[in-house]
């Protein structure tokens, strides 16, 4: 069976067309939610559509990390070392590629590989690496640690394209708060980019600013932010000796396989 989980926040709009798109992929599925304490009802639609998609959800108080591991946690109860688990996210419309490669990895990965960035991989693989508290940049700290396991992260060798609800992932946090708590909740996502990334030492720094295309004016902030997370907050690297982020481990080491 495949477990697909993922955690959502205010998507009363998008929540059932992403389902809808998710129910596409033609293998037995069941479907595990966390709800960060939604105000706009998206946690009454996922309830009265419980029966329709076979889901389960729940409320919990988490960061989009963490809300992950809390729905693998909800999932794993029925699960199996046989069956696979892949993550959402339930803002995201998937087209039907999307759901013809999920089919085609649920068929034809093995034990030691996740498939995708939505991280398709056996329920020994996907408990072996739980997801960090982070609200941001958790894929990135979890895809570095897969391969810093020994794990082998792979993807088609041809591009994935689906509709995305934010298409610039700095404004997210504008659907989720006003006022003060938006600013605290953009710092903290800030934090996260760092510490997800790897952003270790004033090299990483450097890099990860220049991928990112922050803007020069931003510069001092995102370095004050950095010597905050150097002293208070634990900052991920799995680079052999931090040399380089783990955006960088990521790109030298995922494998691209060709799918006909």
């Amino acid at each position: 069976m495949l477990f697909i989980y993922g955690t959502v926040y205010n998507s009363k709009n998008r929540i059932i067309p992403s389902l809808d798109s998710i129910m596409k992929i033609n293998v037995e599925k069941r479907i595990f939610i966390i709800d960060n304490y939604s105000n706009d009802g998206t946690y009454e639609i996922l309830c009265e559509n419980a029966d329709k998609y076979n889901l389960t959800v729940k409320q919990e108080r988490c960061t989009r990390g963490w809300g992950r591991h809390l729905a693998i946690d909800m999932a794993e109860k029925y699960a199996s070392e046989n069956d696979l688990f892949v993550f959402i996210d339930l803002d995201t419309i998937y087209n039907e590629e999307f759901a013809r490669l999920i089919e085609y990895g649920y068929r034809n990965i093995d034990k030691n590989t996740v498939f995708l960035d939505n991280h398709l991989c056996y329920y020994e693989t996907n408990h072996n690496v739980p997801w960090k508290d982070l609200t941001a940049a958790e894929d990135v700290e979890r895809e570095a640690r897969f391969i810093s396991l020994g794990y082998k992260l792979t993807y088609p060798d041809h591009k994935i394209v689906y509709e995305e609800n934010e298409k610039v992932s700095f404004n997210r946090e504008k659907r989720y708060a006003h006022g003060i708590e938006y600013y605290k909740r953009k710092m903290r996502s800030y934090q996260d980019y760092l510490r997800g990334a790897g952003c270790n030492n004033i090299r990483n720094m450097m890099f990860f600013m220049r991928n990112a295309k922050v803007r020069k004016r931003f510069y001092l902030i995102y370095i004050s932010i950095f010597l905050y997370d150097r002293m208070f907050k634990e900052i991920y690297n799995y680079y052999e000796n931090s040399e380089k982020t783990n955006i960088e481990l990521i790109r030298e080491k995922s494998v691209f396989i060709p799918i006909e």
